[in-house]
């Protein structure tokens, strides 16, 4: 799916983009998230492929879900706390990584291909006290829960799951919004300042142990500010990388956000060339 503008959409979109970063440099993820909802709620934000179709989420679904998720974090406890991702790129990663650290939290994304003791390992020594996983790390999650008595609560980002250990991000997410037709603001009112850590990237491992590189808010923020200034108006990007890489995170996924351009999400390696063809973006970072 191709979503084309119109020459005076990419005419409002710039100009409002201007707008925006006339505001002033951007310093955390908060602002980053709080200024792109401002370009339209009806605009595409991601497609991805669900079972070889299309899924489109707007600006407005996007933004709502990011909200309702991590106030039902704070509902549960979890606000502001270390939580881990383990999972494909998709839509309720990304979903995931901005209720996690709007909300003051930091996030922990795990390598999804490291052998399953390994992901657990670096789950405790990021310190989460909980983790979201896809279908694919359902046991991998199970035998974290054996190894680290501090993760509370396993979030599962798509399908179901029988086990009473685990909550959909579905689920979660409709915690968040009947808290927030009650007036919660936990999440939204929380407050991130421009040096508080952001997330926990692990290094590969290739010349030692895996290590973990703690990145501030403004971390993120520059690396965004400094990618803009090349970007065409009718942004859309493919996501190609893993997101828990910084250089996708920030460069591809995050920039996208701000700039409120297309995210569209590769499904596999052996579909690079016919996702490029149909989707035709016009930014990759590989």
């Amino acid at each position: 799916m191709t979503i084309e503008l119109t020459k005076q959409e990419i005419k409002v979109l710039k100009k409002l983009r201007e707008e925006i970063r006339g505001r002033g440099p951007l310093t955390t993820l908060q602002d980053l998230f709080v200024r792109s909802e401002e370009f339209g709620p009806d605009r595409i934000a991601v497609v991805e492929k669900i079972k070889k179709q299309d899924a489109c989420y707007t600006v407005k679904e996007f933004h709502d879900k990011v909200r309702q998720v991590g106030t039902a974090l704070y509902e549960l406890g979890l606000g502001g706390k270390h939580i881990s991702i383990v999972s494909e790129n998709s839509y309720n990663w990304i979903v995931t990584f901005f209720a996690i650290v709007c909300g003051g939290g930091v996030a922990v994304p795990i390598d999804k291909e490291l052998p399953d003791k390994d992901i657990s390992m670096l789950i405790t020594k990021g310190d989460a006290e909980a983790v979201f996983v896809s279908r694919t790390y359902i046991d991998t999650a199970k035998l974290h829960l054996t190894n680290d008595d501090r993760c509370q609560k396993v979030f599962l980002m798509s399908g179901k799951c029988e086990d009473d250990k685990f909550m959909t991000i579905d689920a979660l997410a409709e915690i968040g919004r009947e808290e927030l037709k009650k007036g919660n603001k936990d999440f939204i009112d929380a407050v991130v300042e421009k040096e508080d850590l952001a997330a926990i990237l692990f290094t590969s491992g290739t010349t030692g142990t895996n290590k973990g590189v703690m990145l501030s808010h403004y971390n993120f923020a520059s690396n965004v500010e400094g990618v803009i200034d090349f970007l065409r108006p009718e942004l859309s990007t493919m996501s190609i990388l893993p997101m828990n890489h910084a250089y996708e995170l920030s460069c591809s996924v995050m920039t996208a956000i701000y700039m409120n351009g297309i995210i569209y999400i590769n499904d596999s390696l052996k579909n690079i060339l016919p996702n490029i063809n149909e989707f035709k973006p016009n930014a990759m970072a590989v």
